[in-house]
């Protein structure tokens, strides 16, 4: 889960990297849409962030101060498999608004190599 969330956070700055070049390149018809996209992706990309470091002291916190030999009670697994699945999620909806915005850039045209 701290790799997931380490990777999460890299999206992060990508996206960062992202909105300075569209700041530059885009056409003011499109500007309004790409801002709303990126304010929404860093809105998403930060709720991840923010549940990938509580299920990673989570789980942390489970092997260093629970006896591993007896099960966990039933509440604090549905717990971890529902903050499990909002990651999941979460990741799901992160990449699909990063291909939207991949798209966007697309309708402006293409970046060119010097």
């Amino acid at each position: 889960m701290a790799i997931l969330t380490g990777l999460i956070f890299n999206v992060f700055v990508l996206l960062f990297d992202l909105t300075m070049r569209a700041a530059d390149k885009t056409d003011p018809a499109h500007q309004m849409t790409l801002n709303q996209l990126t304010d929404e992706l860093r809105a998403n990309i930060s709720y991840a962030v923010l549940l990938g470091l509580v299920l990673t002291a989570s789980f942390g916190g489970l092997t260093m101060f629970t006896d591993t030999s007896q099960p966990l009670p039933t509440s604090v697994t549905a717990v971890i498999v529902f903050l499990g699945a909002q990651m999941l999620l979460t990741v799901s909806m992160i990449l699909k608004r990063i291909r939207a915005l991949y798209r966007a850039f697309r309708v402006v045209g293409p970046e060119r190599i010097p």
